[in-house]
């Protein structure tokens, strides 16, 4: 695959196109292809032909690498996609198929691998969707089989229906080592009457969320077009779906496919690319960036480091010698990217430390695929010695599959004023989350403080800059001040589900003090959601959107672009 950095950020020059097909129906029988509905793809498609369809490519910026991924359960069309990846440079990664029912996986990806182009096999797919067996992925040989994928080092495409989607959810709860690609959003049904949409999305979009929040899941931003009526579709009849997904996963686990030529059916290859366009037009140009190329080329790299590795660690965590010939190495994976304020703040923390120390650092400024391409790296062994990241992805990723060290000695470790790392943290900030291991051990460092804050235009209004509200009932005064001047009160921050419960932490918090939603939460009887500051605060947030305070629906940013402009010093 290309190299992350052309593929990504606002300076990439090129989009990943993470799912597309080639077929010649004279050279394999496409059985599939006898549906009546289907007979405009009866023919040879080839990549030239690929080539002369995706040629405006998305938003200007021209296709730089795809992912060819298999249409039949055979191994003779894998060995055919490989060999054309072989030979043309455009094909990045082939996700192919074995036949995962059988006794000889391990045999069969062996020989795909030896086969000319085999060093191009990035996953593995089957027509999930095709089989009566609801649990089709849950059969222990399947299971078995797909344990023998991920210690290839391999990812597994999701070619699920919507009802099919819990048993995705359980496969991914069972291999969480297993990177797990969901192909054309789970297949939702986006077509008939418009207003009877919304019914028939909700079970999908819940068993969708169910599957997200498995950090090792990404999701192809591919094939909405051909779930909805091929005919008369509309960007309408597609915003729904991107919502949810955009909730679900977030643009950096989203990944932009064309589903080509199969899309024909519904839309060209052009249009599809300006429908994309469309759909993430208000995010932030990084955001976009992970979408339409950086999102696939992070997964394709660190599935790619997990195939290719030998075994061995590539940092010296037991202290080795540096390349330099002087003090200890160890590498590092940042969720920060080149110039964000967080990896400034941490890049001159690191040139202090080794001034300091005489270490080596090898640092990567990974962004927020850190965690996900540290889950097929762990099951080789080549990965980094420290990684950072929000704890809900820390958790389900080295926590749980007891992937992590034990830190007690860095705790005691003294820093550069003669006191200690765990002198450093305030307790305060450990009583509403856990860092222990089952061994009572920490295994991390918290090193950033999360605030809130509600945002307002300074230039239009001067008074709120010298004279902010500063109680609830000034606050809510404030808001009924703007609604009789015809003013919108509040719009929801950005594109984070979470951030609207802020409104009711904060208000617990600035109460009941830190840790009272951690000891509400865990309170198994229920009764600690009858504590009368606990009931304040969502009577407090119920009155607020009652009142109509809160637009529903609107967002004012997305995350992070306006954090990160207050940061930097510009106006926002």
């Amino acid at each position: 695959m290309p190299d992350t950095e052309r593929a990504a950020g606002p300076g990439r020059t090129y989009v990943v196109d993470a799912h597309h097909h080639l077929w010649d129906p004279s050279a394999l029988r496409h059985a599939w292809l006898d549906n009546a509905e289907l007979a405009p793809l009866r023919r040879r498609f080839d990549l030239a032909d690929y080539r002369s369809a995706a040629a405006r490519g998305v938003g200007g910026l021209p296709v730089g690498s795809t992912v060819l991924v298999q249409a039949l359960a055979s191994e003779a069309e894998t060995r055919t996609l490989l060999e054309v990846a072989a030979k043309d440079a455009l094909v990045g990664a082939v996700v192919g198929w074995v036949d995962l029912d059988a006794a000889d996986v391990s045999e069969q990806l062996a020989g795909l691998r030896s086969a000319p182009g085999g060093e191009r096999l990035r996953g593995i797919r089957h027509l999930v969707q095709d089989e009566s067996d609801p649990d089709w992925l849950l059969r222990p040989r399947v299971l078995s089989n797909l344990r023998r994928v991920q210690e290839a080092g391999l990812a597994f495409d999701v070619l699920v229906r919507p009802q099919q989607l819990r048993s995705a959810a359980a496969l991914a709860e069972k291999l969480p080592g297993l990177p797990l690609v969901l192909d054309h959003a789970g297949k939702p049904d986006l077509t008939g009457d418009p207003t009877s949409r919304p019914d028939k999305l909700s079970s999908w979009a819940s068993r969708l969320h169910s599957l997200a929040t498995h950090q090792q899941v990404t999701c192809k931003l591919s094939g909405l077009v051909t779930e909805a009526d091929w005919t008369g579709w509309s960007l309408a009849d597609l915003v729904p779906a991107f919502d949810v997904l955009l909730d679900a996963f977030g643009p950096s686990r989203m990944m932009f496919g064309s589903d080509w030529p199969v899309c024909e059916l519904a839309a060209p290859w052009g249009r599809w690319a300006e429908t994309v366009g469309d759909l993430i037009d208000a995010l932030t140009p990084g955001e976009q960036a992970d979408i339409l190329g950086s999102a696939a080329t992070a997964l394709s790299l660190a599935v790619g480091v997990a195939a290719c590795s030998s075994g061995g660690s590539s940092a010296s965590g037991s202290g080795g010698a540096s390349a330099s010939g002087g003090g200890k190495s160890f590498t590092y994976w940042s969720m920060w990217k080149q110039g964000e304020p967080g990896q400034k703040v941490l890049a001159a923390a690191i040139k202090d430390f080794e001034k300091k120390t005489g270490d080596t650092v090898n640092v990567q400024w990974v962004g927020r695929q850190n965690m996900q391409k540290l889950t097929p790296a762990l099951n080789t062994g080549n990965v980094p010695d420290l990684v950072d990241g929000p704890v809900s992805k820390a958790n389900p990723t080295l926590v749980a599959t007891s992937q992590a060290l034990g830190l007690k000695a860095a705790w005691a470790d003294k820093t550069a004023d003669g006191g200690t790392v765990s002198s450093v943290i305030p307790a305060k900030y450990l009583k509403s989350i856990d860092i222990n291991l089952p061994d009572g051990q920490p295994y991390m460092v918290p090193y950033n403080i999360q605030t809130d804050g509600v945002w307002f235009n300074a230039a239009k209004y001067p008074e709120l800059k010298t004279n902010p509200p500063k109680t609830w009932a000034q606050f809510t005064a404030l808001l009924a001040k703007f609604k009789s001047q015809g003013v919108a009160p509040i719009a929801a921050d950005g594109n984070v589900p979470g951030y609207n419960a802020y409104w009711l932490e904060l208000l617990m918090m600035r109460a009941g003090g830190p840790g009272i939603l951690k000891k509400t939460a865990s309170d198994k009887t229920g009764q600690a959601w009858k504590n009368p500051i606990v009931l304040k605060a969502a009577e407090q947030v119920a009155q607020m959107v009652k009142n109509g305070d809160i637009i529903k629906g609107y967002s004012a940013s997305q995350f992070p672009y306006q954090e990160q402009q207050w940061a930097n010093t510009r106006p926002v």
